[in-house]
This record gives C-alpha cells, sequence and structure tokens, in this order.
C-alpha cells in the first residue's frame, strides 16, 4: 500500500466509539481529516483472515475491554485469546497501535492480568500512542519497560462540543456577580478526589468563594451558602454553562495519566486548581494553574491566592487552546504510522 503524504490510511479502532465520551469520535475525526479511513472490523480470527490484504492499521483504546470479566480463570483465558489474535493479526501483515489513555485502568479487578497484559502489549504492538506527556514515564516507573515506538500525540480540546446555553446562570444559582467561583464535576471515584477536595473547600474558603459543585457530589446537602450544588448527570450544553460562569475548574485527582476534564478546561480558557501530579505540572502553562498538595495543607496557600486577586494568564490560556488540538495529536500519529507503514 501506497503511504505518501495525503495517500489514505485505514484503520479499525476497538471501540470504534464510547457513549458519553466524545474525544473518541473527535480523535477519529481528527484521523480522518488526516486521510485516515475507518474500515472497521471485528477483532476475531475469521475477519482478520478474510481482511489479510487491506493493510487495514488496527487501533486499540482500551485493550482490557477484551478480557474483562468477573472471574479470574475466565478473564486469563480470554487474555491469552487476545495475545493468539494479536500474534495472528502480526503473521499477516496488521499493524497494532495502542492508544494509551490511561496505564492501567482506572478499577483494576485483577492486577496480574493487568500488569502483563501493559507488557505483552508494550513488546507486541507497533506504536504505543502517548496522550499526554507523563504517560511514558508513568509506564516505565511502574514496568520498567517503554514500548519498541511510541508518540506523544497529545489529547485534544472539546471545541463545538460543549457550547452553554444559559440554562444556568449565575443569578439563577443565587452567586454574586463580584464572586470567585470553583467548578467541580464530582462523581466521587476515589482515584479523582472529589470527596477530599469538597471538605477541604468547606473548611478553608471563605464565604465570599464560591463552588459549583456537579454530579453524584450534589446529591449531597450541605449547610453552606457558598456550595451550590446541582444534582446528576446534566447536558453538554448544561455543564457548558455551569463551566462558563465559574473562574476556576477543580481538579483534584490523587492519581491520572491523562485527565480528558483538564482539556474541558482548555476549551473554556478556564484556569485549574489541580493536585500537584507530574500530569498537570507538564500540561499547564506558566500561570494557567494553581497547585496543591492536599497532605501539606497547601490548598489553603491555593484559597489565599484567589481570594487576594490572582489572576490567569491569559495569552497562555490562548497558546493553551491552540496547542491541545486533535489536528495536531493526528498528525503526529500520521507521521509514525506512514513511516511503520513504509520501513516496517
Amino acid at each position: 500500500m501506497q503511504t505518501n503524504q495525503n495517500k489514505n490510511i485505514y484503520f479499525s479502532a476497538y471501540p470504534p466509539g464510547v457513549e458519553g465520551n466524545p474525544s473518541i469520535d473527535l480523535f477519529h475525526k481528527s484521523l480522518v481529516d488526516k486521510y485516515f479511513v475507518s474500515r472497521q472490523i471485528e477483532f476475531t480470527f475469521k475477519n482478520l483472515w478474510k481482511n489479510r490484504a487491506d493493510s487495514i492499521v488496527l487501533l486499540f483504546h482500551w485493550p482490557s475491554y477484551f478480557w474483562d470479566s468477573s472471574s479470574q480463570i475466565k478473564s486469563w483465558l480470554k487474555f491469552l485469546k487476545f495475545v493468539l489474535k494479536v500474534k495472528f493479526a502480526k503473521r499477516l501483515g496488521y499493524k497494532l497501535l495502542w492508544s494509551a489513555h490511561n496505564t492501567l485502568p482506572h478499577n483494576v479487578v485483577f492486577k496480574r492480568i493487568e500488569r502483563c497484559s501493559r507488557v505483552f502489549i508494550m513488546n507486541s504492538f507497533h506504536l504505543i500512542i502517548n496522550h499526554s506527556l507523563n504517560a511514558s514515564q508513568e509506564r516505565y516507573d511502574l514496568f520498567g519497560m517503554r514500548g519498541k515506538r511510541e508518540v506523544n500525540a497529545i489529547h485534544g480540546h472539546y471545541e463545538d462540543i460543549y457550547t452553554p446555553e444559559g440554562t444556568f446562570t449565575r443569578e439563577s444559582l443565587g452567586i454574586p456577580e463580584q464572586s470567585k467561583v470553583i467548578f467541580l464535576h464530582a462523581n466521587m471515584r476515589d482515584y479523582k478526589g472529589d470527596a477530599e477536595f469538597i471538605d477541604l473547600f468547606i473548611k478553608e474558603a471563605p464565604p465570599h468563594i464560591y463552588m459549583i459543585l456537579m454530579g453524584k457530589g450534589g446529591a449531597k446537602t450541605f449547610n453552606k451558602e457558598n456550595i451550590k450544588c446541582v444534582e446528576g448527570y446534566r447536558s453538554n450544553s448544561e455543564m457548558a454553562d455551569l463551566i462558563s460562569i465559574s473562574d476556576f475548574f477543580a481538579l483534584p485527582y490523587k492519581r491520572i495519566t491523562t485527565s480528558g476534564a483538564f482539556f474541558l478546561s482548555v476549551t473554556f480558557k478556564k484556569p485549574v486548581i489541580a493536585t500537584d501530579l507530574p500530569f498537570f505540572r507538564q500540561h499547564a502553562f506558566p500561570g494557567t494553574c494553581l497547585f496543591y498538595n492536599s497532605e501539606k495543607g497547601s490548598f489553603a496557600n491555593v484559597i489565599k491566592e484567589i481570594d487576594s486577586g490572582w489572576t490567569p494568564n491569559s495569552a497562555e490560556l490562548d497558546n493553551m487552546k491552540s496547542f491541545y488540538t486533535w489536528s495536531n495529536a493526528s498528525e503526529a500519529i500520521k507521521k509514525s504510522v506512514s513511516d511503520i507503514l513504509k520501513n516496517g
């Protein structure tokens, strides 16, 4: 197959889309804009054999889907079947890519299987796609190895997906126009650190600094005038309203490889309040993030900075939005995949 510039590259993605996760659709659309063509095939021995001459690139987002099970024995058997299919695909000439959104699943059921699978993928796949600058080092720290070939294709923002419609306003929520407002999307998963952030806010924030608490965390009643709860799932436009009327976007993760929520804040050019983790340190531009370490009591310093009038670097917020695009990510992937198809 020809791989010169602007020649089509066929790809099949696993999964081809994820309901409620627009980043996958944006990612695939950006690949199509770079002359990739979707040619979806089921990842089975039969279909791999049937389509063996078509030079289809196989793109895996969350390979754990292939062996997830409540039974450890069943998971191991399904994983071994995945290994055999990967080896079969490689013998037939397919090129395999791992879109490494996270080092390990957020909820690991059988740790040994997940660790074995990551080592196998790094040893066997033709390309590992890092959607964050810290991803490769994170895997190295955990496994002592890197993929045979890797490319940094940083996650893009969500332009045109989240559009405010005015359902929520500061007035409708009872928030004074002059107050500083922090937005927190809380689904109360442990790794996201939502509960700890809420506790810190209650402890440290003065009454004139507000928090908009959207999601599962909003189901709890707080006897605090400066916490405005918007319970449950909200549409993209409603979330856009809430982010738009806020001054800061809270990201209190305890651990993260790549945070889609960070790039949502980039979409709206909102400065971030984030835990002092490698992902946030490496991706926030100067003057766009206030960092804290909950164990060292530095959240109080963040509140003091906000209260004293800290303002973000608006030029750097603009630069972040220009830099973190799916078009830039897919261009980097295209160069790597074209080289692999050409040179092996």
